[in-house]
């Protein structure tokens, strides 16, 4: 009896990502990772191939031009680690500069509000007499 495995509907990110994991695994735990995860043989060597060839984005045909060894495989996923964090790092920094940004807006908001308030003061003192005494405040 045969059993024949139904087609994985996979996007590209997974099957970015099963094949860089298969390919970082130890030898003899592929085929049990291929059959946890549904995949066949031609399946994952089709994925790894359009992988190494920059064609697994784009769909197309692999060209066949590489090879992807544990080396490689780990290589990538560290520096795809890598990429993560500094993204991470980035969008940090992008929302710490937003609040500084909004700081900075207030404050400038601020002191222009306390320069008026100081200019209607100047203008209001210029405009009374000099030696006139401030009104009394009614009993």
């Amino acid at each position: 009896m045969t059993f024949t495995m139904p087609p994985v509907r996979l996007s590209i990110e997974q099957k970015r990502h099963h094949a860089l994991t298969y390919a970082g695994l130890p030898h003899g735990t592929k085929g049990q990772y291929l059959q946890q995860h549904a995949i066949t043989m031609r399946q994952i060597r089709y994925w790894i191939a359009a992988l190494m060839d920059g064609d697994l984005a784009t769909g197309t045909i692999p060209r066949q031009t590489g090879r992807m060894t544990t080396r490689d495989s780990a290589e990538i996923l560290r520096l795809q680690t890598k990429v993560e964090q500094l993204e991470a790092q980035l969008h940090t920094r992008d929302q710490e500069l937003i609040q500084t940004n909004k700081a900075v807006d207030a404050l400038g908001k601020a002191i222009a509000a306390l320069r008026n308030l100081t200019e209607d003061d100047d203008e209001a003192d210029q405009n009374s007499p000099p030696n006139s005494k401030p009104p009394t405040p009614p009993s």
